[in-house]
C-alpha cells in the first residue's frame, strides 16, 4: 500500500519532536489508552519533557484522565491540554461525547491539523495513542516520522489477541518501524493471599522476534482511576510495572 501524506508544515511543527511513539496493536480492547497514559506520565515523572496524542479518531478517550482541562488557541496554533508538564491532544476534548464520522481525505486532513496546527514546540518524546488494526494513521506516521519513530505493540496473553497482534509486528518490520518491545497486559492477577492467577494463559516472551519488555497485572484499581479522577499511582500494582517498562522505552 502506497500511501504518502508528506506535508511540510507537519514537519517544520513537529521538529523538536526528539522521538514520537506509536502505541499500538492488531485489535482493540487491550488496554492501549490507559497504558499510553501511563507511560506519558511515567516518562513525565523521569524529568522528560513529554507529549500524548490520542489518534483513535473515531473512539478517542485520552481526554477522561484531563476532565478539568479545557484546549484554547492563540495565534501560533492551537495549544493542547498542560497537565503536569504533559501536553494532551484529543479529538474528545472538542467532539465531548459525539461520534466522530470522518474517512478518506477528512480523516488526512485531521491527521495534518493534529501535527502542523497544534503546539508541541520542543518535546523528548511524543506518546502516540493509536486506533486498534492497520490503519491510515498508522501509514501517516511511518511515512512522514520513520526517522524518529518507534512502536510498542499491546497485547494480551489471550491466544485470539496473539494471533492478531502478531500480523501488527509483521506490517510494522514491512514498513520498517522500531519495534521497543511488546506489552503483555492483563497478564496475571495477584490474589489477597499472594496467589498468582494467569487468567489468559501463560502468555510468551517473544512475538514474531521482538521481545515481551512488560507483563502488565490486572489491577481493579485502574477503573477508579477514570471514575474517581484519581492519579495512575493510585493503581499502584499497575504502575510499579509500567515504570519500569517506561525505563526501557527512554533508553531505546
Amino acid at each position: 500500500m502506497e500511501i504518502e501524506f508528506k506535508n511540510k508544515l507537519v514537519e517544520k511543527n513537529t521538529a523538536k519532536i526528539k522521538k514520537i511513539i506509536m502505541v499500538c496493536s492488531g485489535k482493540g480492547g487491550v488496554g492501549k489508552s490507559i497504558i499510553s497514559y501511563a507511560l506519558t506520565k511515567a516518562i513525565s515523572k523521569n524529568g522528560k519533557k513529554v507529549g500524548l496524542l490520542d489518534l483513535d479518531i473515531h473512539g478517542p478517550v485520552e481526554q477522561l484522565f484531563f476532565r478539568k482541562r479545557s484546549l484554547f488557541g492563540n495565534k501560533e496554533g492551537l495549544e493542547p491540554v498542560y497537565s503536569d508538564s504533559i501536553k494532551v491532544m484529543s479529538l474528545g476534548f472538542l467532539s465531548k461525547d459525539e461520534p466522530i464520522p470522518i474517512k478518506g481525505r477528512y480523516k488526512e486532513e485531521i491527521l495534518e491539523n493534529l501535527l502542523s496546527e497544534v503546539t508541541w514546540n520542543s518535546l523528548d518524546f511524543l506518546v502516540v495513542d493509536m486506533p486498534p488494526g492497520i490503519s491510515d494513521e498508522l501509514f501517516f506516521l511511518s511515512r512522514n516520522f520513520r526517522e524518529k519513530l518507534s512502536a510498542v505493540v499491546v497485547t494480551t496473553p489471550s491466544l485470539l489477541s496473539l494471533n492478531v497482534v502478531k500480523r501488527m509486528v509483521k506490517l510494522l518490520h514491512q514498513e520498517k518501524v522500531k519495534i521497543v518491545g511488546i506489552i503483555e497486559n492483563l497478564s496475571y492477577f495477584v490474589c489477597k493471599h499472594g496467589e498468582v492467577i494467569r487468567p489468559f494463559g501463560e502468555g510468551v516472551e517473544e512475538l514474531e522476534g521482538e521481545k515481551v519488555i512488560g507483563k502488565l497485572p490486572i489491577d481493579p484499581k485502574l477503573e477508579e482511576i477514570v471514575a474517581l479522577e484519581e492519579e495512575i499511582d493510585y493503581a499502584n500494582t499497575f504502575w510499579n510495572s509500567i515504570k519500569r517498562v517506561a525505563e526501557i522505552i527512554e533508553r531505546s
